[in-house]
């Protein structure tokens, strides 16, 4: 019984410790994004979602606006639904 204790104690270790690596991660993500746009000339407020292939949703004037960062810079455009 004690071992399916331990294990189970591992595991719940396992997923807190996996949780944190994804949040750093992504809050790291997120700060790499909002660097591209402002170095880009683009005042974005807030980054809300990116995904490794340089898309992203960011807050801008109270808009919400979807981005690609591209070889030659970053396209962008407002959302509108």
């Amino acid at each position: 019984m004690g071992n399916a204790i331990d294990k189970l104690k591992q595991l719940r270790h396992d997923l807190v410790s996996g949780q944190k690596q994804i949040d750093d991660a992504t809050a790291t993500g997120k700060t790499s994004l909002m660097n591209v746009l402002k170095a880009h000339g683009i005042k974005a407020e807030k980054v809300l979602e990116f995904d490794l292939n340089g898309n992203g949703i960011f807050l801008m004037g109270g808009k919400k606006y979807a981005c690609q960062i591209e070889s030659d810079g970053v396209s962008y455009g407002e959302i509108k639904a």
